[in-house]
């Protein structure tokens, strides 16, 4: 009996023993449940947090108005100096975050990789033209350490009104068919006007030989005496514009179409690409800014703004005296320094012109014929037509800034930087081979008016004007390394969020 009741006694107890340790288990799992939920929550909302921040950071970062595309851009990162606490603690969300200026990397101006303060040895994590962004979030007394990847790329390696026309195998004035055109990158097409155009402008005279490369383009249909520069379309884009029928070679765009509706528009929103020549990429329509809707007042705005002229009002007058075309360009050099010269008309036969880290203005229009324009780590603004009629253009690896109201160029070269046409624009090689342009082409409206000696200039103004932007024997490549003071009107892209400790 006594046996039972021992051996009841010992069951009994075993039982009682499983049951706490059973008990101790569970308590012990939810503990740890309750941790792991705690530290689970307290990571959701340092992440939630970290992301609230670098939407912080993007905002005041879009809140920096461009005001010139040819001037150079300020530091991205200098405008946070003192003020690097971009969210202070609320009674919902008491967290801190701030910006950690000594571990943050600016590279918004390069167009080479580098190494963030987080990459190992060899390693280069930040991309061209991009930052890389250090945020601290303090809460619950404890500090995470974000990195966020943030990029501003000016995207496109021609912006201009419709037509754009990339011209195919046209008929030349010496016979046979010119070169065809390509562009390789994106278009940013504008349905209207970027900026308001001067009515009385007179037209600029040119050789007849130039006068009649440009002719082709006239819708007139037929006889000589064309003074329309049109494609003959109605598209926004035209691939192959005027291609002729025997043309082997094709005119192509590589690289895509954005459709941005400024103002009523004549043209169709579309690309029209001719039998035989080719388009890759796609087509966006009713594309938007990031300043709001493409016709609004903030959008025509920071259109216009990217075809302002620098201001040149400041820079040291060259005496008369001393400035002569024939003896500062004719086969001289103008280095360094800034300078501004008044001239009604300079026209210029058989000149070498060398521009090396100078920025020169020319108060007037500007005549090249049979030039050689070179020049590197230059700025040429011609306020007002500008012409290059044969002769060779080339720009070395540090890139030239072109800036003119109308251009019409006849030439031959490798043009390196970015070209600005306020009022339009025609391009031509010199039909041997390309002209090419790397880096970018903005051209603000369609009012470039021309004539020849001994042609009928006839009564309607309209008769005398560019149809739209022209290219024919020219190649456009897309080259960001020179498009550098562009970015600042590209969006905000954030490539990537990490948490590095």
């Amino acid at each position: 009996m006594s046996r039972n009741r021992g051996s009841a006694l010992f069951n009994t107890l075993v039982v009682v023993s499983l049951l706490g340790l059973a008990a101790f288990f569970l308590a012990a799992s939810t503990t740890s449940q309750l941790q792991l939920a705690s530290t689970y929550q307290r990571r959701a909302q340092v992440e939630q947090a970290a992301q609230a921040a670098v939407q912080e950071v993007l905002l005041r970062l879009r809140g920096q108005t461009p005001t010139s595309a040819l001037s150079s851009p300020a530091r991205l990162l200098g405008q946070f100096r003192n003020l690097e606490v971009v969210m202070a603690p609320t009674p919902r969300l008491p967290v801190t975050a701030r910006i950690l200026l000594d571990r943050s990397v600016e590279n918004s101006g390069n167009p080479e990789s580098v190494a963030s303060a987080f990459d190992h040895p060899g390693h280069r994590s930040v991309p061209p033209f991009s930052l890389s962004v250090a945020l601290e979030i303090s809460y619950q007394g404890r500090v995470s350490v974000y990195e966020a990847i943030i990029q501003q790329r000016w995207p496109y390696v021609v912006t201009a009104p419709g037509p754009i026309v990339i011209g195919g195998a046209v008929p030349s004035s010496a016979g046979g068919l010119t070169l065809p055109s390509q562009i390789q990158g994106r278009v940013l097409a504008l349905a209207a006007e970027a900026v308001p155009v001067q009515a009385s402008t007179p037209p600029i005279m040119l050789s007849p030989q130039l006068y009649f490369l440009l002719a082709p383009f006239s819708p007139l249909g037929a006889g000589p005496q064309f003074k329309v520069v049109r494609s003959g379309g109605d598209a926004r884009v035209e691939v192959g514009g005027m291609q002729s029928a025997d043309g082997a070679l094709a005119a192509f765009l590589d690289g895509g179409v954005d459709m941005v509706e400024n103002g009523p528009s004549r043209l169709a929103s579309e690309v029209r690409v001719s039998p035989g020549n080719r388009m890759d990429g796609n087509v966006r329509k009713d594309y938007r800014f990031q300043v709001g809707a493409s016709d609004s007042p903030e959008a025509r705005q920071f259109l216009s703004s990217l075809f302002e002229k620098p201001d040149t009002s400041s820079w040291p007058r060259l005496a008369v005296d001393v400035y002569d075309p024939t003896q500062v360009f004719d086969r001289q050099t103008v280095v360094g320094g800034k300078a501004r010269v008044r001239a009604g008309s300079t026209e210029l036969n058989r000149a070498d012109i060398l521009l090396q880290d100078v920025q020169l203005a020319v108060e007037g229009d500007m005549v090249l014929t049979g030039c050689s324009l070179r020049g590197s780590g230059a700025s040429l603004i011609v306020d007002g037509t500008m012409v290059l009629d044969g002769g060779e253009l080339d720009a070395g690896d540090n890139g030239l800034v072109l800036y003119c109201r109308r251009l019409i160029m006849k030439t031959r070269g490798h043009f390196r930087g970015i070209i600005v046409a306020r009022e339009g624009a025609a391009f031509h090689g010199d039909g041997k081979e390309q002209l090419v342009i790397e880096g970018g082409l903005l051209v603000g409206a369609n009012a470039v008016g021309f004539d020849s000696q001994g042609t009928d200039q006839g009564t309607d103004p309209e008769a005398r004007q560019l149809g739209g932007l022209v290219l024919t024997s020219t190649r456009l490549v897309y080259a960001p390394r020179y498009l550098r003071s562009l970015n600042r009107y590209a969006a905000f892209e954030l490539l990537g969020v990490e948490r590095r400790q």
